[in-house]
């Protein structure tokens, strides 16, 4: 028996949510209904005592009123005193006070008792005598007794009632428990500790045998018939698994041999990847060269021819120019005779002389146009690379645009370590920074009014050198920036410039230096472009 108790006090332990649960349940439900009971017992008796209370009114209005107002009408306050105190006497009667009518006034005649308590229930009554109203009268009972015979009453129904919930409540669950809960926590250790790689064992319950079975009997059969199931299944798998393993183990033999195979086949299709890469890398940079170079070649024969054709009638139209120049500006000297063609013949001598200054002028431009053309045309033949100061070259060519740089009011800052040096084409570089510089002057603070500054900086690594220059102008336009670095672009043609500095940077950095640039611009913010050139050995 003490056993059988230890197994039901367990069965409310943490692992046991279902016990616990119907128990709550049970106490809920069983409390609930207590105290809905509880309720309308405690209704009724307020009801009844309510109705007692009620019966005393009317029995004061039906058997005291009359005699009252006879006393009030015929002034016997000595009968009055006696009926008021007769009032006083009846059960939980308070106090009781008589009114009299004064005109239209109700003045205070007589009282007895006194008013207590919290719950007082107040009833006036009108006097009538001889169809004339003389006063009224008050009377105050008590529901002091009411409310005391209702806690009384409550506290005992509510103990009586828990003790009654506590009762069924522990009947109920014990019956729940014999017949349901304890074979429930068999089951649930069974499956809990079922191994399916033993033999199985089926289950069984202790209960007395129903002969038609019930839904635990179904339970237990399905249960079994299940471990049966997987006890067959796990036979299967494991002989499945064994087979398996004797085929994965002859599989990886053949995969590892594979491997081999595809390991050395692919090594070797790498090796010859990488040789026909490499040949086909120094075959196209070979073509390339060989393309840049004859490009370059036919292209500095042509600008050299051109210029060394040109140069000559150009020389001698300039010095033609200059010679007839002069020639005019003695011949202005000449004084005439006083006739009436000599202001006709100052306004031709004015005319040829502008249009010769003209000539003169166009005659310089066409000379310019020819310079640049010359270094567009670029050769390696007469240079060779030489080491140079990179910070001292770079502060010899600011000094050298210190005229320009002073009238524009423009600061340039220089970052670059002092000892930096490199071996390259010194004229090229020089060429390249020197037409940064005049671009930004010539361009980028045409309208600018902010103070200008241009800051070049310089970074050397892993034997490349790389030139940031930025300026603070009003920078390129977006539709022109795609196209910097094209032949004659400019969008100040009309001005004299013939568009071909990017052109020539670009050739000075890509072809003779071997090197890269980009160039970033936001209009109104600036420019910047990025040189990156190797070093020679």
């Amino acid at each position: 028996m003490l056993t059988y108790w230890k197994h039901l006090l367990q069965s409310f332990s943490a692992s046991h949510q279902l016990s616990r649960r119907l128990l709550a349940y049970i106490l809920a439900c069983s409390t609930v209904l207590a105290l809905i009971s509880t309720l309308f017992q405690l209704g009724w008796d307020y009801s009844q005592g309510m109705n007692e209370t009620r019966s005393r009114l009317n029995e004061i209005e039906s058997a005291h009123l009359t005699a009252i107002a006879a006393s009030v009408w015929n002034m016997d306050n000595e009968q009055l005193s006696l009926q008021l105190k007769g009032l006083q006497q009846m059960p939980d009667m308070l106090t009781a006070t008589v009114y009299e009518r004064i005109d239209t006034h109700l003045l205070e005649r007589m009282q007895v008792g006194q008013t207590s308590g919290l719950h007082v229930l107040k009833q006036r009554f009108p006097l009538s005598y001889e169809g004339y109203v003389v006063g009224e009268l008050e009377v105050s009972l008590t529901l002091e007794p009411i409310y005391q015979r209702l806690w009384q009453k409550s506290l005992v129904i509510l103990i009586s009632q828990t003790l009654k919930t506590l009762l069924v409540s522990c009947f109920i669950l014990l019956i729940f428990y014999h017949q349901l809960i304890r074979h429930l926590h068999k089951i649930s250790d069974f499956l809990q500790h079922l191994d399916v790689s033993t033999p199985p064992q089926p289950i069984t319950l202790d209960r007395h045998v129903v002969a038609s079975g019930d839904e635990l009997d179904a339970i237990v059969n399905s249960i079994n018939e299940m471990q049966q199931r997987h006890a067959d299944d796990w036979q299967a798998q494991q002989s499945f698994a064994d087979n398996l393993q004797q085929e994965h183990a002859i599989n990886k033999e053949l995969n590892e041999k594979l491997e081999q195979k595809v390991v050395a086949r692919t090594q070797s299709l790498e090796n010859s990847h990488h040789e026909l890469q490499a040949a086909y890398d120094d075959l196209k940079n070979t073509q390339k060269a060989l393309i840049e170079s004859e490009k370059m070649a036919s292209l500095g024969a042509l600008v050299a021819g051109m210029a060394h054709e040109l140069n000559t009638p150009l020389g001698i139209s300039m010095t033609a120019s200059r010679f007839l120049s002069s020639r005019l500006k003695d011949f202005a000297t000449v004084p005439l005779p006083e006739s009436a063609e000599r202001s006709s013949w100052h306004g031709q001598l004015a005319a040829i002389q502008e249009s010769t200054e003209l000539m003169q002028q166009q005659t310089r431009k066409a000379l310019d146009l020819l310079n640049n053309f010359q270094q567009i045309a670029i050769t390696h033949s007469g240079q060779q690379p030489s080491r140079f100061n990179v910070a001292e070259t770079l502060h010899q060519i600011i000094i050298s645009q210190g005229h320009r740089l002073n009238q524009q009011h423009c600061h340039v800052s220089i970052q670059c370590e002092p000892t930096l040096e490199v071996r390259s084409y010194l004229s090229a570089f020089t060429r390249v920074c020197n037409h940064l510089i005049q671009n930004s002057l010539d361009h980028g603070f045409e309208h600018s009014n902010r103070p200008r500054s241009i800051t070049i900086q310089v970074s050397h690594e892993q034997g490349q050198v790389r030139l940031d220059y930025r300026d603070n102008g009003q920078g390129i336009d977006p539709e022109l920036l795609p196209h910097i670095f094209e032949p004659f672009v400019t969008n100040r043609r009309e001005q004299g410039f013939s568009g071909l500095g990017g052109y020539i940077i670009y050739n000075q950095v890509v072809q003779l230096l071997n090197g890269k640039i980009k160039c970033q611009s936001n209009s109104g913010n600036g420019v910047h472009f990025c040189i990156e050139m190797p070093q020679f050995i």
